[in-house]
């Protein structure tokens, strides 16, 4: 482990306290720290929360609490409340399909900061309307018309 890591054991069991932590584990190049270097490596983490935790669904809202660092680089989740979940999503094969399409179509295609709440819209009007049980085909075909 690299010396970054080993001289910060208290500020790490410190936040592993406040944030429900229960295992805490390093892989990469700090774990190895013979390649690891502090100006431009980052470091990865491999975290278990406590169970009281509720678990973070990938088509859920989250408003997230962001605080930055290295010079707005790297971005910590401070906190995080479940906006809406939308758990209908994957009770069917083709609903769970398209919503993932629908959103790595989003993900691959970088969005201007000014159009940024437009998107946010849209996904959520689409996330609601693949939960609500709509048809997956038509919802996907109107999101990527309003998409485009």
């Amino acid at each position: 482990m690299h010396d970054i890591l080993s001289t910060r054991t208290d500020a790490l069991r410190l936040l592993c306290d406040r944030f429900h932590v229960v295992r805490l584990e390093v892989f990469g190049s700090a774990a190895r720290g013979n390649d690891f270097h502090p100006g431009t490596s980052d470091i990865d983490f491999l975290v278990s929360f406590a169970a009281t935790l509720p678990p973070l669904d990938l088509f859920d809202e989250a408003a997230l609490e962001l605080e930055g660092g290295r010079g707005g680089r790297t971005w910590f989740v401070r906190g995080a409340v479940i906006v809406r979940r939308h758990t209908g999503i994957g009770r069917g094969y083709e609903t769970l399909r398209r919503a993932s399409a629908l959103a790595t179509l989003v993900d691959r295609h970088p969005v201007a900061e000014e159009d940024r709440p437009a998107m946010a819209a849209l996904l959520a009007t689409a996330f609601a309307a693949f939960d609500a049980g709509a048809r997956p085909d038509i919802v996907y075909l109107k999101a990527l018309y309003r998409f485009a």
